[in-house]
């Protein structure tokens, strides 16, 4: 296994630590006494003091994982628990086999109360030449240090004598640190104080030591970052903490963030909670500080004619200035501002629209954007709907759109709808069957005009149905849609909504990334129902957000 590829995986530890005990430990919260089920600790990662600050990502677990493991256990049915111990045993082996140590016999026994894994640089040596080599500092706390050294000196001791090249130890400021000598040794070790550090590099470790005795290079010191965790305030059990152009260059695989001067520093902090998890996020470093309070206090009534079946919706108000915040501050060629362009293409594409320019720039008041599955679930389509504003006259926009499909060669023409017409965007041709010419049309696109409020969507059959699920049962009916706002602040700015269970096919195909992270933590994404984002406002340079993870214990993917 490649070192990248290794700490990739070590990477997520907090994510599937927070999942081993998934099929128990959240069905019992509500009658549980333990003081974790009000979302987890206080707690902060001291181990920031390692870690520089320009660092691209730290990740960070704040409580042990065996007594996280254990608050599910104690009141989980005896039927369930033998899945729920080889789940946690599964997550253990693939995690650390590439380090040699054994989690059970050499770490289990001294481990503490936080495990935190960095991203401490987006190339060791800043050698172009020998390609792009970040670097990944592992950090775990020790309840006694000495213990900790007993437990990895045996290990040392036994692989030294199974490597071919054995170990090497060299002292560093007083540190001294372990080094492999082959290449099939993973990575190099220290203790210093009551952490135990692995790295893929020994440089790493020694920018570590340098960065812990020198106060003004590290995270836990810089101003933004202190700030950045001020700004949540819930109990949790795992925090990350970002710095977005180093992130978005390390996961381009870049040496270099595409915007260097820009400050954006992304703080996430994850609690417990008796459906699931939530994640409660703080962003600093806008570069147009403003005050920003929540827009909305109940769902949009645009939601009424999204079917219950979408699998991922946005809505909302003001999609210009949504539209404005998300891309602040991104590169274009930056893989987040990808992801955001991505969906635009998808919508944008088969009309010949240019989304930010044609739709956002007149849309004002409510918005519901969607991704619904044919009948066979083997398709799908989107569906937008906007609200009809009386200070904006949005007929010249709706007959742009006609131009516009014109321009394409499509064809324009009215269809009946029940007791409505419809607007058909329809590519035409002929084709020569038993010499006979026969038409044919597909429907690239559609409109229609209903109560206030413009539909769009690319298939008269999804139009049909968002009409007819404001008449009966809509995104609003769905009871993992309403159980998931439930738990986000009342106040908000909208809603994003993914249903996980039917979509994450088409999400992983559309976002790749998911595709490794849906590799690495199986076990947390077999048992997720649903992600539900709301903003909860910003104030000065900080803006806010909270993200619920519907969870279901018995629920298996494949």
């Amino acid at each position: 296994m490649k070192s990248r590829s290794f700490f990739v995986y070590l990477g997520l530890l907090a994510v599937l630590l927070l999942s081993v005990g998934i099929s128990s430990w959240y069905s019992i919260f509500a009658r549980s006494p333990l003081p974790w089920l009000n979302g987890g600790v206080a707690r902060t990662p001291a181990a920031a003091l390692f870690v520089p600050r320009q660092a691209p990502l730290m990740l960070s677990l704040v409580v042990n994982p065996e007594k996280l493991e254990a608050l599910g256990l104690v009141q989980t049915p005896w039927g369930k628990r033998r899945a729920t111990m080889k789940e946690l045993q599964q997550v253990k082996t693939s995690l650390l086999s590439a380090t040699g140590l054994d989690y059970t016999q050499q770490i289990e026994p001294w481990l503490g109360n936080e495990i935190s894994l960095a991203v401490t640089t987006l190339d060791i040596d800043r050698n172009p030449e020998n390609g792009v080599q970040p670097g990944y500092l592992l950090m775990a706390e020790a309840r006694d240090a000495t213990f900790a050294k007993e437990f990895l000196q045996l290990a040392y001791a036994d692989q030294a004598i199974a490597a071919d090249g054995g170990l090497s130890f060299e002292t560093y400021k007083g540190v001294n640190l372990v080094i492999p000598n082959t290449p099939s040794q993973q990575f190099s070790s220290a203790i210093v104080s009551k952490y135990v550090l692995f790295a893929n590099d020994p440089k790493v470790l020694r920018s570590a030591i340098n960065t812990v005795q020198v106060p003004d290079l590290n995270l836990s010191h810089d101003p933004q970052y202190m700030e950045a965790l001020e700004t949540i305030d819930r109990d949790h059990i795992a925090i990350a903490v970002a710095n977005l152009p180093a992130l978005s260059a390390w996961i381009a695989h870049d040496p270099n963030p595409e915007e260097p001067t820009l400050e954006q520093r992304l703080a996430i902090t994850i609690g417990l909670h008796p459906d699931g998890l939530i994640a409660e996020t703080g962003l600093i470093g806008d570069s147009a500080p403003a005050t920003n309070p929540p827009a909305l206090d109940a769902p949009v009534n645009a939601l009424h004619y999204i079917p219950q079946q979408a699998m991922l919706t946005a809505a909302g108000t003001d999609l210009k200035a949504l539209w404005g915040e998300a891309t602040t501050g991104l590169n274009p060629n930056s893989p987040l501002s990808q992801i955001l362009q991505q969906a635009v293409v998808a919508v944008q594409d088969p009309f010949g629209l240019d989304l930010p320019t044609d739709i956002f720039e007149w849309i004002s008041g409510e918005y519901a954007l969607a991704v619904v599955p044919d009948a066979d679930r083997q398709n799908v389509d989107w569906l937008f709907v906007a609200e009809r504003k009386p200070d904006v006259n949005i007929d010249p926009v709706i007959a742009h759109f006609d131009e516009l499909a014109q321009d394409k060669g499509l064809s324009v023409g009215r269809l009946p709808l029940g007791d409505r017409k419809v607007t058909a965007w329809t590519e035409i041709d002929t084709s020569d069957r038993d010499d006979l010419v026969q038409l044919n049309a597909d429907v690239k696109g559609a409109h229609i005009s209903v109560e206030g409020y413009e539909l769009f969507a690319t298939s008269v059959k999804t139009l049909s149905r968002a009409v007819k699920a404001s008449e009966s049962k809509s995104l609003l009916d769905n009871q993992a849609f309403k159980t998931s706002i439930n738990q986000l602040p009342t106040e908000n700015g909208g809603y994003l909504f993914a249903d996980w269970q039917q979509g994450s096919k088409l999400f992983k195909t559309q976002v790749p990334i998911l595709r490794v992270v849906d590799y690495v933590a199986k076990p947390f994404f077999n048992h997720l129902n649903s992600l539900t984002l709301t903003s909860s406002g910003s104030t000065e340079d900080i803006r806010r957000s909270t993200l619920f993870f519907s969870l279901s214990p018995d629920r298996l993917q494949n």
